[in-house]
């Protein structure tokens, strides 16, 4: 957000010099929509695309204006006439404001149309006058693309890189001692963070089961940490082992700079935990069935489709994946 911040500042200084040194009479225009544009944008991944379709409806809103005062409006001599001549298209372009698809295009064209028209009493339309003044907007529009092209070239998939290495980061900061409500607060700081990322990975075509999991792996973690005190001081051992090697996991993530393949150690961690916690000394604890629901969660999230271990060591039948064999 600092770095969109300090280039829509640049952008619009850089707009006020050229404005300045070319001495443009009517540059005001330009540099006022290079602000707006580089502002109202300025929060998304990528502003580019949006800013040049602020640019082409001005510049077909200057277009169309100027078939208005030159063509059109020189042959209307009544009232009436200049309402049907205005009443036409603009109610037909008005129909389609209400469509989400069309609605950015259409306000445009019909705002800027009738404001670059500015009818006045009397007809005095100067076509050189008219060139000058309207299109110092477009100007403006087409500097601040070029500028964000340059200054802002990253698109959505750092944002999508930058949140999944955030969501590492926090996972293996698990493993520090934290107090329970620092651990909800990055629990719901992390389920936020999911909603930003959910849609960026949709507009890059990448699969959004992977955060969903990571999700679920820093939520089993939570749940592993509430818990574990509670456990008998064997379990407890084994169930701080699997916090630290999934911690550990996820730093080996971040200083790659990648998703690893999750350790067979893990497994074989998370194996010997539960088979801890199915020992008659836990009892009927509370906590045990809590324990065992996470580390469930955290094998599911981690390890999907990985065969379980059975107590006396055999491997069960490896079952689908899902009903229709789709990873979990």
């Amino acid at each position: 957000m600092l770095y969109s911040v300090t280039s829509t500042v640049l952008a619009i200084i850089a707009a006020s010099v050229l404005w300045i040194l070319l001495g443009w009479k009517d540059g005001a225009s330009a540099v006022a929509l290079a602000a707006v544009s580089c502002s109202f944008f300025a929060a998304m991944d990528d502003p580019a695309p949006q800013i040049y379709r602020f640019f082409f409806w001005t510049l077909l809103s200057v277009v169309f204006a100027s078939l208005y005062l030159f063509v059109v409006l020189p042959n209307l001599h009544d009232f009436p006439m200049l309402v049907l001549a205005f009443a036409v298209p603009f109610i037909c372009v008005g129909t389609l404001t209400v469509q989400p698809r069309f609605f950015l295009g259409t306000l445009l064209t019909i705002v800027n149309t009738s404001s670059f028209i500015s009818i006045q009493s009397a007809y005095d339309a100067d076509f050189m006058n008219f060139l000058n003044s309207n299109l110092a907007g477009p100007a403006g529009l087409l500097f601040a693309f070029i500028w964000t092209l340059v200054f802002r070239p990253f698109g959505v998939d750092l944002a999508v890189k930058r949140l999944t290495r955030f969501s590492w980061r926090d996972i293996a900061s698990l493993s520090e001692h934290s107090s329970l409500a620092e651990h909800r607060r990055m629990g719901v700081q992390m389920l936020d963070r999911l909603m930003q990322q959910l849609p960026r990975l949709t507009i890059t075509a990448q699969d959004t089961g992977i955060a969903l999991r990571e999700l679920r792996v820093a939520m089993n973690m939570l749940d592993l940490l509430a818990y574990t005190r509670r456990a008998t001081p064997a379990a407890q051992v084994l169930l701080r082992q699997v916090i630290d090697e999934v911690s550990g996991y996820f730093k080996h993530c971040s200083k790659a700079g990648e998703r690893l393949p999750a350790p067979r150690g893990l497994l074989m961690a998370m194996d010997r935990a539960r088979r801890a916690l199915t020992d008659q000394e836990m009892g009927d604890n509370p906590a045990r069935v809590h324990l065992l629901h996470a580390l469930s969660g955290l094998r599911l999230a981690l390890l999907p489709g990985v065969e379980i271990v059975t107590v006396g060591g055999e491997l069960t039948e490896q079952l689908p994946h899902n009903i229709d064999g789709a990873p979990l």
